[in-house]
């Protein structure tokens, strides 16, 4: 009888994504991972209580493990370097919690016959657009996405990006100011826009008078507001 050979996966740079070879790469590919899936099975007894289950290939989740687990098996033991020892028994440890954790993760009811999916994200557009609402940004501090390194505050700075500052507005947290043009209020600071930033302002002067301003702006308002009202009145329009 022909001795079973190991096979090789495929060569290249870092795991190509399924998705992302040719009809006939894809091909070669799956063959080899059956192929090595088949030595893998035998080698290492895996038929005892089957712990591969027959209907792997009916699990996407299983497929890509298993793809992974060829990839870096081939890494350590066609390339070989001063920790390849290490490594290999790493990559030995990682088989046994794929045996003994994943498997029964991706195919825990498979004992009894396959089991596929019973939903898929993507038929489903009211999920999708559940997870579309949500951010990978969650609890991550306003500061630390607008800087790009771990913070909690933006006070120190004396300008910001105007980039890094549409984060704050959007998040709401800087309040643009529709009667002064080209001017925020941010972290109990006022800010003025030049071309690509924003530079606090920390003249008293100049603090004194936008404030000032807003003041007089929010009294003219009120002045129109009640004006407004006592027109409704005198014309007997219900308010609101």
């Amino acid at each position: 009888m022909r001795e079973t050979r190991r096979p090789r996966p495929p060569r290249g740079s870092g795991i190509p994504e399924w998705h992302s070879l040719s009809a006939p790469d894809r091909d070669v590919a799956w063959t080899q991972l059956i192929d090595w899936v088949v030595w893998l099975h035998d080698r290492y007894e895996l038929s005892i209580e089957e712990r591969i289950p027959p209907c792997w290939p009916q699990h996407p989740g299983l497929v890509e493990e298993l793809w992974a687990l060829m990839i870096w098996r081939t890494e350590i033991y066609d390339r070989p370097n001063r920790a390849a020892g290490d490594t290999a028994h790493s990559w030995h440890r990682e088989l046994r919690a794929f045996v003994e954790i994943t498997v029964p993760f991706y195919a825990r009811t498979c004992r009894a016959g396959h089991r596929g999916a019973e939903h898929l994200a993507a038929t489903d557009r009211a999920l999708y657009e559940q997870w579309r609402s949500h951010t990978p940004t969650k609890n991550i501090p306003l500061a630390t996405l607008m800087s790009g390194r771990p913070r909690t505050t933006m006070q120190d700075e004396k300008w910001i990006t105007a980039a890094a500052m549409q984060i704050a507005i959007d998040a709401s947290e800087a309040l643009e100011l529709p009667t002064v043009k080209g001017c925020l209020r941010y972290e109990d600071n006022w800010w003025q826009r030049t071309r690509n930033r924003w530079i606090k302002i920390d003249d008293p002067a100049a603090i004194a008078s936008i404030e000032e301003f807003i003041a007089n702006t929010c009294e003219v308002d009120r002045v129109i507001a009640e004006r407004a009202r006592m027109r409704r009145v005198m014309t007997g329009k219900k308010e609101n």
